[in-house]
Order: structure tokens, then C-alpha cells, then sequence
């Protein structure tokens, strides 16, 4: 069900651009928009998380590193190289890029991470996603990661979709994506159905509803939507929701979140999740401290475990 829940959010990161004004979508291939000034800028990370299961018994790890994000016309990207240590004296070098690029009819993102053990053993990540407008009034979505350890084993998932216009704030989409495990099998599944987006003065309401089918023909039903409400201070706040069902209308994976937001001041979000293994929630709070920005997120899952973690941000 965890593949379900990219698919959903993947379809909403596509309708700003399938059904908001082409020149403003295709300014904000990445977040923050086209309107912020060029250059270089670098930063320090760091951070600790600490896991506790339902006997009570902890695990902890940390991490540092430091990072750069260049921006330039129609194009950015992102760099980072960082160390992350467990409270058992191991540790692991990590080592990650991104780059965005806008062009006249979309965008298109890549990235790849390294993770070395401290035995030298690896395991790389590599991904791409493409958005393209056609001049038909349809859209089309690709997407690709392959995770390849230092053995040469992998394993890969693939998708594409195309999204189809109607003209009065309603919206197609088709599509199918692809699984393959390190022992060379696949399973496919497919996906299709229906939206819509309401604008008004204070906001936007989405709604999806839509089946995905697998290759050994069982079927699940998908319902989405989000309210998302502007404020006057140029933030706001999105509450969402999203419900899969199996043939028989049974859930199988639901969940709800609110988020609010304020520039320059940060943020929260409360989400749940009910799936077959119980109900878990995630508590995330992102604020500017005065001199870092500092993100805290706590979980607590269907079993009694819990995981708190601390993550800051300076810039150089």
C-alpha cells in the first residue's frame, strides 16, 4: 500500500501544472519558484534521530554534513556530503546530488545518492522524473530509480501517466508503473481516473477518485482530496485526506493530514495513517530559531514504537 500512497502524492504535484497557468507552473520546476535571484549558496546539516520500540529498548544515530544549492536561470541544483553514525561506533559516508531543469514545455529532475559502509561496501541510487505539456492539451509523466548495490544486484520501479485536460477544471489520468526485484521479476500495475480542482479567492479544493489494477488482477479504489486555504500573510494551511479500498469496499490504507504554513516563520503538519498493521501518526514542526532553520518530527506506530528526531540547517 506504500506505493499507493506516491501515486497520490505524485498526482498532486502534476495538476499545478496541468491545470494552472502554464507560465507560472513552468516557472516552479522545484520549490521556491523562478523569481529568486541566481548564485550559489552553502549550508551545514546535522542531526540526531533516536528509534524506540514498544519494549522500551533505543537505538540512536547522527548525522553532519554540508551542502550547496545553485540557482540559475531555468535551473538549479543541489549537493550534498555528509556522514551519518549509529550509537554502535559505526558509521557511513553519504553523498547525494540533484538537479532541476525547466524547459518550454516542462521540466525534468535527476538525482543520484551514494551511500559507503565503513567496510567500503555501497549501494547507489539513481532517479529522473519528467513533466511535458503537449501541445494536444494532455500532459505526460516518467519516472525512474534503480537501487544498485556494490555486488552489481538492483532493483527498479518505472512508471508513466498522462494526464488529460477536460477544460472545466476536470481532469483524466491513465498510466502504469512497473516493479522489478533484484531477482530479475516484475509485477506491473495500472492505474486510471478522474479529477477535479476548484479555485477560488482564498484557495483550491482537489479531488481524485480512481482504480489501480495489478498484473494478478486485484483492484483497489483510490479517493483523494485536499483543501488548501491561503492566508494573509502569504502562507496557509492544506488539509487532506485519502482512502484506498480493496473489490469488496474494504480499507486498506487511509490517512489525514493538516498542514499550516507561514513564511520566514515555518510551519507544522499532524498526519495518521490506518493501514492493516494498526494506526500510526506524524507530528512535524519546522521553525527559523533566529540563526538556523530547525525541523523536529515525531512518529508513534501501530505497535507502541516511536521515533524522534532533530534535524537543523544553517546557512554559510
Amino acid at each position: 500500500m506504500k506505493t499507493l500512497s506516491r501515486y497520490l502524492l505524485a498526482i498532486t504535484c502534476a495538476l499545478a501544472l496541468l491545470l494552472g497557468a502554464p507560465e507560472s507552473a513552468q516557472a516552479r520546476p522545484h520549490r521556491g519558484g523562478g523569481a529568486r535571484q541566481s548564485g550559489t549558496k552553502t549550508y551545514n546539516r546535522g542531526g540526531t534521530r533516536t528509534r524506540t520500540n514498544a519494549e522500551g529498548q533505543s537505538r540512536s544515530q547522527s548525522w553532519q554534513g554540508q551542502g550547496t544549492f545553485t540557482r540559475g536561470q531555468g535551473e538549479a541544483s543541489k549537493n550534498y556530503k555528509g556522514t551519518v553514525s549509529n550509537d554502535r561506533g559505526q558509521s557511513a559516508d553519504v553523498e547525494r546530488q540533484t538537479n532541476w531543469r525547466r524547459n518550454e514545455n516542462g521540466y525534468t529532475k535527476s538525482g543520484s545518492q551514494t551511500v559507503t559502509g565503513p567496510e567500503g561496501h555501497s549501494q547507489t541510487t539513481e532517479g529522473s522524473k519528467t513533466w511535458t505539456n503537449n501541445q494536444d492539451g494532455t500532459a505526460t509523466k516518467s519516472y525512474e530509480k534503480t537501487v544498485t548495490n556494490d555486488q552489481g544486484q538492483s532493483r527498479s520501479v518505472e512508471g508513466s501517466a498522462t494526464y488529460t485536460n477536460n477544460g472545466d477544471g476536470t481532469y483524466s489520468k491513465e498510466g502504469s508503473r512497473t516493479v522489478t526485484g533484484a531477482n530479475g521479476e516484475s509485477r506491473t500495475s495500472t492505474n486510471s481516473g478522474t479529477g477535479s480542482v476548484t479555485r477560488s479567492e482564498d484557495g483550491v479544493n482537489h479531488s481524485y477518485q480512481g482504480t489501480v489494477t495489478t498484473d494478478q488482477g486485484q483492484t483497489y479504489n483510490v479517493d483523494r482530496g485536499a483543501d488548501y486555504t491561503r492566508n494573509g500573510e502569504g502562507g496557509g494551511t492544506r488539509e487532506g485526506y485519502y482512502n484506498v479500498t480493496d473489490s469488496q469496499g474494504n480499507s486498506v490504507n487511509s490517512g489525514n493530514a493538516t498542514t499550516t504554513y507561514t513564511p520566514g516563520q515555518g510551519g507544522q503538519t499532524e498526519a495518521t495513517r490506518t493501514n492493516a498493521n494498526g494506526t500510526s501518526t506524524r507530528n512535524a514542526r519546522w521553525y527559523w530559531d533566529g540563526t538556523r532553520w530547525v525541523k523536529s518530527v515525531q512518529t508513534q506506530g501501530p505497535e507502541g514504537g516511536s521515533t524522534d528526531s532533530t534535524t537543523t540547517t544553517e546557512k554559510q
